[in-house]
């Protein structure tokens, strides 16, 4: 029985290891870069679903003016 424990808990503590293990350091690759100005918004609605929720917002953001996100 206690070593059907230790079994148990040593696999477990593999694949946290071999998780780590796999997701590694990204974040050097992944360059991303601001393309447009920043938009202040205000939220216009909020639809929680069982499945799907929706967030809509608008704001005004440099030469498009008027902006609508969902």
């Amino acid at each position: 029985m206690i070593r059907q424990t230790i079994k148990i808990i040593l696999s477990a503590a593999l694949l946290v290891l071999a998780h780590t293990a796999i997701a590694g350091d990204h974040e050097s690759g992944l360059a991303l870069a601001e393309r447009q100005p920043a938009a202040v918004m205000n939220v216009t609605s909020v639809n929680l679903g069982a499945d799907v929720s929706t967030i809509t917002a608008e704001g005004k953001m440099g030469q498009y003016d008027k902006v609508y996100a969902t």
